[in-house]
């Protein structure tokens, strides 16, 4: 997935164009297709293309040559082509458009003004997750798909998925800046967090681990944007099989606001009974963490361990 989220600091005006820092020093420049999206849409507002933000990138392969975007009635030839998808920011609006690879194709997303009820159940999901307001979340985009498997291919190692087809929906949200892409299958009422900002639910948000001291700890635990936690637990043991959860609503809620408000981070931190945590936070705001946010944050992952300690939850176990 490539990927390129829009910010400001205090020596990059708003409405510049983002960009990465590689390790050479030099720039990562948006692809050819993403600038030429953002003249289209410049020439549609009739602005300057300097006064747009491209907000994100993803690389996606289209199954026909509309781009999946095809008008009503349009005649569409079903065949692959590697493209983008292109988030654009101008004021307080994200526009949508759907690229070929070399921009020589390009179809902008326009307001769907009929969404499935899919679309319109990540709506009140994402509202009710951060308190916003319904109607100021944007629907970018809300396409059909057919996932190749039952996690509609979120692949988390230790959750076990059936290898069938799945008939579902892509739906990609926006609101304060932020993307937000859901999941959904037709067998299935609740949609399912994907990515935000372009962060894979896949890969763990949070790291977290404790060794050592007269308990002989030896407890891991990771937390996925999706809300499933995978607990590990080894005292005295090469390795245990791990124990599966799910967090409730308002552990995911505050998760996700550490997440898209806090700059990646590392945490070390030592007890007074010889055991030493490890939490690797893999967010993607701004603000830097203070040790007391840290603390909070290595507390609520301790937390998140306790239950199955104290055999109030079975664990998901695999052989």
């Amino acid at each position: 997935m490539l990927l390129l989220c829009a910010c400001n600091t205090n020596d990059q005006p708003a409405g510049q164009t983002a960009t990465l820092p590689p390790q050479d020093g030099g720039f990562i420049q948006p692809p050819g297709a993403a600038l030429q999206a953002r003249r289209e849409l410049a020439r549609e507002l009739n602005i300057s293309p300097q006064r747009i933000t491209i907000q994100a990138i993803e690389a996606v392969t289209w199954q026909n040559s509309c781009l999946e975007a095809g008008d009503p009635g349009e005649i569409c030839q079903e065949q692959q082509v590697p493209g983008l998808i292109v988030s654009l920011r101008y004021g307080e609006r994200i526009y949508t458009y759907h690229t070929d690879l070399e921009g020589m194709l390009i179809r902008q997303i326009r307001p769907l003004e009929e969404p499935s009820t899919f679309a319109l159940q990540a709506v009140q999901y994402l509202a009710g997750l951060f308190g916003y307001n319904p109607e100021a979340i944007q629907i970018l985009s809300d396409r059909p798909i057919t996932f190749a498997d039952g996690c509609l291919e979120i692949a988390i190692a230790e959750i076990p998925c059936t290898q069938l087809p799945v008939e579902g929906r892509i739906i990609r949200l926006g609101i304060d800046n932020h993307i937000f892409e859901f999941r959904a299958s037709t067998l299935e009422s609740n949609p399912v967090l994907a990515s935000v900002d372009g962060y894979p639910s896949s890969v763990p948000a949070l790291n977290w681990s404790r060794e050592g001291s007269t308990e002989e700890f030896c407890d891991g635990l990771k937390v996925y944007l999706n809300g499933w936690s995978v607990q590990y637990y080894c005292r005295g043991q090469a390795s245990q099989n791990p124990g599966i959860m799910r967090l409730p609503p308002e552990q995911l809620s505050k998760f996700l606001r550490w997440f898209i408000r806090l700059q990646p981070f590392e945490f070390i931190q030592s007890s007074a009974d010889g055991s030493q945590i490890r939490m690797t936070l893999n967010s993607l705001g701004l603000e830097e963490a203070d040790n007391p946010t840290r603390l909070e944050i290595s507390e609520f992952a301790a937390n998140l361990l306790a239950p199955i300690q104290r055999g109030t939850v079975t664990p998901f176990l695999f052989p």
